[in-house]
């Protein structure tokens, strides 16, 4: 889920082509590092745990679907996709239950057996639909890893919604904007979250968990260098 990922990425897709010969460019080589580093800027995993369940959000759009495998809050592993054509003509019920089966499927070696629960924004994926073959041939996908299926408000899906739902202005995704970034080599690519410290403070404010604990939390204790000296 990177800012723009398709245009950085689009010169090393450029060389998968058949009918392009192989020839490692400048232009390839700054595509390729600037990928590690917003690679590295990313959020960082954990390693699964299979003592304790795993929670699925999944979501899906007119022409993409993507999922988060998390434990306890900590993302586990991140996955999402292109639809292909005949993929983008299927029902809302059919892309979100699609996105539930790619994901299963691409972690089948750490998900099959486990206690596993999905969560998902579209409420009609909790009761049994058999309305069409692809349909059926999905649900006993779901049937062979048998999660649990739990609808949570669009709102509320905050792992899948996440980046959908901030608002970024459009200059910020412009070509323009782009190009002068790859023209500076030494600036870092904007990886950061979108939002500002102030837009992230008011909420913070208005939330009484973090405030309690900010006010009950102990102050640091602070030694001065004389101190140390005396210690010492």
């Amino acid at each position: 889920m990177w800012v723009r990922r398709s245009h950085v990425l689009a010169p090393l897709a450029a060389l998968m082509s058949k009918t392009t010969k192989w020839k490692w460019e400048p232009q390839h080589q700054k595509a390729f590092t600037m990928a590690k580093r917003i690679i590295a800027k990313e959020t960082l995993l954990a390693y699964p745990n299979f003592n304790k369940p795993f929670q699925i959000h999944t979501n899906a759009s007119h022409y993409q679907l993507g999922a988060v495998v998390s434990q306890e809050g900590k993302p586990i592993a991140f996955c999402s996709r292109k639809l292909n054509p005949a993929q983008t003509r299927c029902t809302t019920m059919e892309r979100e239950l699609l996105s539930t089966a790619e994901t299963l499927k691409e972690h089948r070696n750490m998900l099959l057996g486990q206690q596993i629960e999905v969560f998902t924004d579209h409420k009609n994926l909790v009761h049994k639909h058999f309305n069409t073959e692809r349909v059926v041939r999905w649900r006993l996908l779901l049937e062979e890893f048998g999660p649990k299926l739990t609808h949570v408000k669009g709102m509320n899906n905050i792992f899948a919604d996440a980046l959908c739902r901030l608002k970024i202005a459009e200059e910020e995704l412009s070509a323009e904007a782009f190009t002068n970034e790859l023209a500076n080599e030494e600036e870092d690519f904007p990886t950061g979250c979108p939002l500002s410290y102030k837009e992230t403070t008011f909420p913070q404010k208005k939330d009484r968990a973090p405030q309690n604990k900010f006010r009950t939390q102990p102050e640091p204790c602070v030694k001065k260098p004389c101190d140390f000296l005396d210690s010492t």
